[in-house]
């Protein structure tokens, strides 16, 4: 069962999956509940059952105002987190591009560089962070690094 949560602030959109057998989620402003059939559950814990919690965050999917090609040379990410972490870069053509991000246990907020693949020209672009072995993690910034090209993008 897949269960949704809006963030009224923003329209943010979350969406829990997997192991969630829900019918309904809520809070008292502190902490997260789950409701079923069994009864109410904390949301709460460094585990799933036992078991780490995969997590990720998606962004939309952006093209910065512009129908130019644009040629993406690095990202900055403003991260807190002990664990390693991977990011997954999206252009257009939704071949997904993976960079591994070692942390050595830093656990203070930081901002990483990750160059990117020298050939990526692309108008639309997504992001999507994950854990990868279900540490904790928090994002507070995505800044890319790119210039624009002469070319628009035109579809076929």
């Amino acid at each position: 069962m897949n269960t949704y949560a809006l963030n009224l602030k923003n329209l943010a959109l979350t969406q829990y999956d997997d192991n969630f057998n829900f019918n309904s989620i809520c809070t008292d402003g502190i902490n997260y509940y789950g409701a079923s059939d069994a009864g109410i559950h904390l949301l709460r814990g460094d585990t799933d059952d036992g078991a780490p919690i995969a997590a990720h965050i998606r962004t939309g999917t952006h093209d910065f105002d512009s129908s130019f090609l644009k040629h993406f040379h690095a990202v900055y990410l403003g991260v807190k987190s002990e664990a390693a972490l991977e990011l997954k870069i999206i252009p257009d053509d939704n071949q997904a591009y993976a960079y591994n991000m070692d942390n050595d246990g830093y656990p203070q907020a930081h901002t990483v560089k990750i160059a990117t693949g020298k050939g990526m020209k692309t108008r639309y672009i997504t992001f999507e962070l994950s854990n990868t072995d279900g540490g904790y993690f928090e994002i507070g910034s995505i800044e890319m690094l790119f210039e624009m090209t002469s070319r628009r993008a035109f579809a076929i």
